[in-house]
């Protein structure tokens, strides 16, 4: 290190007589000279300005002067050229819409991003608006929970979801606290990862108990994978699986593997339909030409053939009446019956629904079944024969049927087969004059036996008529 001599000398006579002396500066006050000299030093440098940046932020004007401050900070290092200035702008959320469709929170921020966009502007002040459809993320299913306790289909969705909810990508402080830009995080005592130290120093404005927890980030919690619930969107990209069922997209047939691990996609697009096959020979349907669509989304010719194919699924119903048709109305295949205001029972709501795009005046009547209706029985047996020639487990249940068939009524106590008329179960339908559809001949005859005008109509059902 240099030190420094002030020699007081005697005022000069002639001033013209100064001279400078050796490593020194001759300097005139009043009537005397006051000469600055410095003692012998090993640094010593010309006053070339050839700018050098320190690695302690500080702009040297040549090497040779970062050089001799290295004889304070052996760690000194520079490189040519000046030392930027830090970007200071407050932390008063204003925002602004830069061309290049960023918001910045105010614009001395965006400012500060032209050194590194030369071509950045103003586009008009207030947030840039966010299209609907920026946040594009794959169909993968892979769950996740985010902070809120939402899940998610993938972590990509819940970032997006969790980015359009941040009103700023700062953290907000107190109007008029200037900061660097710097990024340099740490985490404080309420949980919150601030940019920078002096970012976390401006809170504590609004939060006086604030303090430094920790240096570097909060440390985020650690993400579960939701496994009692399986969410999936409603994106219709048929799969046809191992088990021989559609999925409407891949998402819902992973879901499934929680019940049935060895399920795997078989092929892409839906599995292909079979014709749908007579369960048993003892299964004997006519030929009559009454379409119902079944809630495994198959065309049936008529019920009959329907119910022979709940031999192979029992779980399988009517959905409704008519064919089932290839419509862009898309419903899952869960079972949650209701009963439309036409009388007919359906699957689920969203089938109603569908429904209801070719009868406008079709809503739910009420959840469940039509046949569960308000008509509520005991189970007691007390079996009653119908005038329709069925056996009622009471009068009750004949009761209750008989709001389809106002005509219905007790024809006697005790059950229909402890009759002089039997006949087989065999369904082989014929239509009577008198407009009733019996399940076969024999049934038929053995009505005629309280009318002698009945007879055979014609082979089959009657059009929209109940059988017998």
């Amino acid at each position: 290190q240099t030190t420094e001599v002030i020699q007081l000398k005697k005022a000069v006579k002639n001033k013209k007589e100064f001279k400078m002396i050796k490593y020194g500066i001759l300097l005139v006050i009043g009537t005397y000279v006051c000469v600055a000299s410095a003692l012998p030093s090993p640094c010593t440098c010309t006053r070339n300005y050839l700018p050098v940046c320190g690695s302690d932020g500080k702009t040297y004007s040549n090497e040779c002067m970062l050089n001799c401050a290295r004889l304070d900070n052996r760690d000194l290092t520079g490189v040519p050229g000046k030392c930027q200035e830090p970007c200071v702008c407050t932390f008063i959320y204003k925002p602004v819409c830069g061309s290049d469709g960023e918001t910045y929170s105010n614009e001395c921020v965006l400012r500060c991003k032209v050194a590194e966009k030369p071509n950045l502007t103003v586009k008009h002040d207030g947030e840039c608006k966010r299209s609907k459809r920026s946040c594009i993320c794959p169909a993968i299913y892979k769950p996740v929970t985010g902070p809120d306790d939402k899940v998610y289909s993938n972590e990509c969705h819940m970032n997006c979801a969790l980015d359009s909810k941040k009103p700023t990508d700062t953290v907000p402080v107190s109007a008029g606290c200037a900061c660097t830009f710097n990024y340099s995080p740490v985490c404080g005592t309420d949980g919150k990862t601030y940019p920078n130290e002096c970012a976390l120093n401006c809170e504590t404005a609004n939060n006086p108990s604030l303090a430094v927890a920790s240096q570097g980030e909060c440390k985020k919690e650690e993400v579960k994978v939701a496994t009692p619930s399986c969410i999936c969107t409603d994106d219709y990209t048929p799969v046809c699986g191992t088990d021989g069922k559609t999925y409407p997209n891949e998402c819902s047939l992973n879901c499934e593997t929680a019940n049935n691990p060895s399920l795997a996609v078989a092929s892409q697009g839906g599995c292909k339909k079979e014709e749908v096959k007579v369960a048993t020979p003892s299964c004997i349907c006519t030929e009559d030409y009454a379409p119902v669509c079944g809630t495994d989304g198959n065309t049936y010719s008529n019920e009959c053939r329907l119910n022979c194919a709940t031999v192979n699924d029992p779980t399988l119903a009517v959905d409704r009446q008519g064919k089932c048709e290839d419509t862009d109305c898309i419903c899952t295949t869960d079972y949650s019956p209701v009963c439309g205001t036409d009388g007919n029972t359906y699957s689920n709501e969203c089938r109603l629904n569908c429904a209801s795009t070719n009868d406008p005046t079709l809503a739910v009547d009420r959840q469940g079944r039509c046949e569960d209706s308000d008509c509520i029985c005991t189970t007691d047996y007390s079996p009653v024969c119908g005038t329709d020639g069925n056996t009622y487990s009471n009068e009750c249940r004949l009761n209750c049927a008989s709001a389809n068939d106002p005509t219905l009524a007790v024809d006697r106590q005790g059950r229909c087969e402890d009759s002089d008329c039997i006949c087989t179960a065999i369904y082989a339908p014929v239509c009577g004059t008198d407009g009733k559809t019996y399940s076969n001949e024999c049934q038929l005859n053995c009505a005629s036996a309280k009318d002698p005008s009945l007879a055979v109509k014609h082979q089959g059902q009657c059009k929209s008529a109940a059988p017998v």
